[in-house]
């Protein structure tokens, strides 16, 4: 569901860089006592708060116009959640910088990661997997977290291993 207007935010992690890994996910709880459309505000509230510890974020494919930010910004303003203003964090995003700089046959995270640091922990995840957790499936959620962890190590060896080759500026989240 990356469409924020239908779907809900299920889990999120950020990985401080050469540090730990802060996440946080949806419980049953939360959806079952949840207005309906505001099942995920109690998760989408914690990683608001999250972003608040820090000064430059990073993603894949999740600047504007792209996936992570704009669903979590429209997640936040739909429910009331005062999201970070323009100008008050940045954001770095390796997509562009894999299309710039790099030639791989994809800008895909996975096959960055497996072309440039050597290999990926990255799995995948299904439809049924998520439908799963969006009811509130424990080993479901389970596996969604384990994914997102995943991902985050992943995405720090790609950023250290591409943000050699570019200026890195100051766009604002």
């Amino acid at each position: 569901g990356l469409q924020a207007d239908f779907g809900i935010m299920l889990s999120w992690a950020i990985k401080e860089a050469g540090g730990e890994i802060h996440h946080d996910h949806i419980t049953k709880e939360d959806i079952e006592k949840a207005k309906p459309g505001q099942e995920d505000k109690r998760l989408v509230a914690s990683l608001v708060k999250e972003l608040s510890r820090y000064d430059r974020i990073i993603t894949h494919y999740g600047n504007d116009f792209r996936y992570d930010v704009p669903f979590i910004r429209t997640r936040a303003v739909a429910m009331r959640i005062p999201f970070p203003h323009y100008g008050t964090l940045k954001h770095s995003d390796t997509f562009p910088i894999l299309k710039k700089k790099f030639r791989l046959s994809r800008n895909r995270q996975e096959t960055a990661a497996r072309t440039l640091i050597g290999h990926t922990e990255k799995d995948h995840l299904d439809g049924a997997t998520w439908r799963a957790a969006a009811r509130g499936n424990a080993k479901a959620i389970k596996y969604i977290v384990n994914h997102n962890l995943k991902d985050v190590r992943d995405l720090e060896r790609l950023w250290n291993a591409i943000s050699p080759y570019v200026k890195i500026g100051g766009t604002s989240l």
